[in-house]
C-alpha cells in the first residue's frame, strides 16, 4: 500500500470543491472524501494516508480522531475547526502526535503549506484555549457570522452578552452548544437568561 493519499472528512460541498481543486492543482496526492464514520474506520484500516483533513463539525469527528491516534500516533492530521476548545490537550499533542488545528475562517493556502511542508507540522493554535482569559479577548475571538439565531454580541458592565436576532424564533441548540464549548470554565462563568441571551463574565478569584 502506498501513502500518496489524503483523506478528507467533510460534508460541505463548497469546502470539498475548494480543497479538491487545491490538492489536484498543486500536489501529487490522490484525494479520498468520506464522512461516514463506519466507512472511515474501514477506509483507515485498508489504506495508508499521508494526511487526513477533518472538518470538526462532522458527526463523530472527535471519535474518529481518537481512533486514528490510537491506531497510529504518528499520523498527520489537520483539523479545521470553529471551536477554540481542542479535542486533544496541548501537552499530550505536542509531545506525541502530529496534529494541527486551523481555526476558521481558514485560508486554504495554510492547508496547502502543511501538505507541502512549507510550514513545520506544528499546531499554530497550541495553548490557544488557555490564552483566551478575559472578556475582551473572548469578545474578539467569538465568531457569530455564520449563526442564524445567536447573531449579536456586546460587552455590558464587564459581561459579554450574546443575544438572538429574534428571541421568539426557535432556539438553535447547536449554536448554543458551540458557544458554550468555547467558554473556558477556568476563567469564565455563564448564565442563560430568560430572553435566551447568554451572559458570560470573568470569574472572581
Amino acid at each position: 500500500m502506498n501513502n500518496n493519499k489524503i483523506l478528507l472528512v467533510d460534508t460541505e460541498n463548497n469546502t470539498i470543491e475548494k480543497i479538491s481543486l487545491l490538492i489536484n492543482e498543486f500536489t501529487e496526492f490522490e484525494l479520498v472524501v468520506n464522512d461516514n464514520y463506519i466507512e472511515l474506520i474501514e477506509e483507515y484500516s485498508a489504506n495508508k494516508y499521508k494526511y487526513i483533513i477533518i472538518e470538526h463539525n462532522c458527526e463523530n469527528s472527535n471519535k474518529f480522531i481518537n481512533h486514528i491516534f490510537t491506531v497510529n500516533p504518528s499520523q498527520k492530521v489537520i483539523l479545521i475547526s470553529d471551536s477554540i476548545n481542542c479535542p486533544i490537550d496541548c501537552d499530550t499533542c505536542l509531545s506525541t502526535l502530529k496534529f494541527v488545528r486551523l481555526l476558521k475562517p481558514v485560508d486554504l493556502k495554510a492547508v496547502l503549506d502543511y501538505i507541502n511542508l512549507s510550514n513545520e507540522f506544528i499546531c499554530p493554535n497550541r495553548f490557544r484555549f488557555d490564552s483566551i482569559d478575559t472578556v475582551d479577548k473572548f469578545f474578539d475571538f467569538i465568531n457569530l457570522e455564520s449563526n442564524i439565531y445567536f447573531t449579536k454580541k456586546e460587552i455590558i458592565e464587564n459581561q459579554l452578552i450574546i443575544t438572538a436576532k429574534d428571541p421568539d424564533d426557535k432556539l438553535r441548540i447547536d449554536e448554543l452548544e458551540k458557544i458554550k464549548e468555547n467558554i473556558n470554565l477556568k476563567y469564565f462563568e455563564y448564565e442563560f437568561k430568560e430572553n435566551n441571551s447568554l451572559a458570560i463574565k470573568s470569574k472572581i478569584y
